[in-house]
């Protein structure tokens, strides 16, 4: 099952349910601008997901402080919901700023 959701924000998300996960497949900058439609994206996902919620971040081209500061608040609260957070196969630039901040050591990232 996928289901493709509108670009309204500069960032694109595809959902696909696999083997009792979930994976967000993001497509664009996580700012200011894409950051708050991808966070409304993952409560909504997060709330039904089963046990797990992968996000494919290969494609994202721009990550700011205000996208960190929406994955961190997405992985407190998968913590919350007792579900698995997965960050996969961040793109270069994403990686680079996940490793300069040290936020490499707060998700589990997968390529």
């Amino acid at each position: 099952m996928e289901d493709r959701v509108p670009d309204h924000n500069a960032v694109d998300f595809t959902l696909e349910e696999r083997d009792g996960e979930t994976i967000v497949f993001v497509r664009g900058d996580l700012d200011a601008t894409g950051a708050p439609a991808l966070r409304s994206q993952l409560v909504e996902t997060m709330e039904s997901a089963s046990r797990r919620v992968v996000l494919d971040l290969a494609h994202v081209d721009f990550l700011d402080s205000l996208g960190l500061s929406m994955l961190v608040a997405a992985h407190r609260r998968a913590d919350e919901l007792g579900i698995d957070f997965v960050l996969a196969a961040p793109s270069p630039a994403s990686l680079r700023v996940l490793e300069i901040t040290r936020l490499t050591e707060l998700f589990t990232i997968v390529d």
